[in-house]
């Protein structure tokens, strides 16, 4: 893949021309969390190319080729994992987290991409506040939940007429094209707001690149932050880290950011953390083959199942170079029946029967292999196990 020469290419503005290539793949789904009601429609989702680079100015890892007019995050979209208990505790420390560093004693918390509203309710009750979310995605259902405000729609600064005692920003960051614009909104959006805490989650590309995750890279996840990357681009556009935590086995990164009396005008210089591009490459080609021989030798020529229907999952249902999964196992009841984007792989709900013959279960994501080896205990599933990655922070 050539170097990238255009200025502009760099999605966050720091005009850096030293794009270097880290690897492409063709030809990949677009959407990961969609539904699918048949095999036909789920085959026939558009695919694109992923043409990975790093930015050594910014630190910044990105799809340069993203196309955010091929992402459509309406009513269909469908990401919620809050049927874990693992996830569900997850979300919960996050909330508690948060609802600590609220002065208010009955706040307004504004959520921007908000999903279903799921986080905002919980993290609402906790407070005994209000809050207002927004998302395109946002399904309005009959139930009445007091206090909260969702709106389908995207939130511009110019919008905001109310002050805010917390703004909440989880896993939105790293599906933003134009990452640098959206931060500017975002500390224009806590000045219009009175100048709240801002509380930011993503994933961590300290730990894709440890564990070798290469099913965390997809379309939908256009920016890979390391944390001193993630930290110098708000800094520029004008935030300051107050905290920051490693959450859910370090897959995440948790920051409490300020706005700041003199925002930077540029990026802070090249990545601390010094993720090499050879380490990066260790997500390449390479991680697949290695996988597939795994699973080849673990399913003995029997048919395996993938457990965890999430982005990971369409990943890997789309890219391992080993013979399709009889189908994906999934505890949200919303993905079950439909089919996954690309492969057209059914999502099934667990059970007995589910897991009948099977002679292989592949975890998804190790942040969850507790709780489904205790249900395939209970399931009295007799087979093989394997987790892909492990958790390390």
């Amino acid at each position: 893949m050539p170097e990238k020469r255009v200025i502009s290419s760099c999605c966050t503005g720091c005009g850096c021309v030293r794009l270097r290539a880290v690897f492409e793949i063709r030809d990949q789904p677009v959407v990961s969390n969609y539904r699918f009601s048949s095999t036909r429609r789920a085959a026939g989702i558009r695919r694109a190319d992923i043409e990975l680079v790093r930015c050594s100015a910014c630190g910044l890892v990105f799809n340069a080729a993203f196309d955010a007019s091929a992402v459509p995050y309406d009513r269909a979209y469908e990401n919620q994992q809050d049927f874990s208990a693992t996830f569900d505790r997850h979300a919960t420390d996050v909330a508690l987290w948060i609802a600590g560093k609220i002065r208010s004693r009955s706040p307004h918390v504004l959520e921007i991409g908000c999903g279903k509203g799921v986080f905002l309710r919980r993290l609402v009750g906790i407070t005994r506040g209000r809050g207002t979310g927004y998302d395109t995605s946002y399904e309005k259902t009959e139930e009445a939940f007091p206090n909260i405000n969702i709106r389908r729609e995207y939130l511009r600064p110019e919008r905001v007429n109310e002050a805010a005692d917390a703004i909440v920003v989880r896993h939105v960051v790293e599906h933003i094209g134009p990452i640098g614009s959206f931060l500017a909104d975002l500390a224009e959006i806590a000045r219009r707001s009175g100048g709240p805490p801002v509380f930011v989650e993503t994933p961590r590309l300290e730990w894709i690149v440890r564990t070798r995750s290469a099913w965390d890279i997809f379309y939908e996840h256009c920016n890979y932050f390391t944390e001193a990357s993630l930290e110098s681009l708000c800094r520029k556009a004008g935030f300051y880290l107050r905290a920051r935590r490693r959450v859910f086995g370090g897959q995440y990164q948790l920051l409490e950011l300020r706005l700041s009396s003199a925002p930077k005008r540029r990026c802070a210089g090249p990545d601390g953390t010094r993720i090499s591009m050879h380490a990066l490459r260790h997500l390449g080609p390479a991680a697949w083959r290695h996988q597939a021989a795994q699973i080849d030798r673990l399913r003995r020529g029997g048919p395996w199942v993938l457990w965890g229907a999430g982005a990971k999952g369409v990943c890997i249902a789309n890219r391992l170079p080993v013979e399709l999964p009889a189908k994906v196992i999934d505890i949200n009841p919303a993905k079950q029946g439909s089919f996954v984007p690309g492969a057209a792989v059914p999502v099934v709900a667990p059970s007995a029967r589910a897991l009948s013959g099977v002679k292989l279960v592949v975890i998804a994501n190790p942040s969850y292999r507790f709780e489904i080896k205790k249900a395939l205990r209970g399931f009295a599933y007799a087979g093989r196990i394997h987790v892909l990655s492990k958790n390390r922070s």
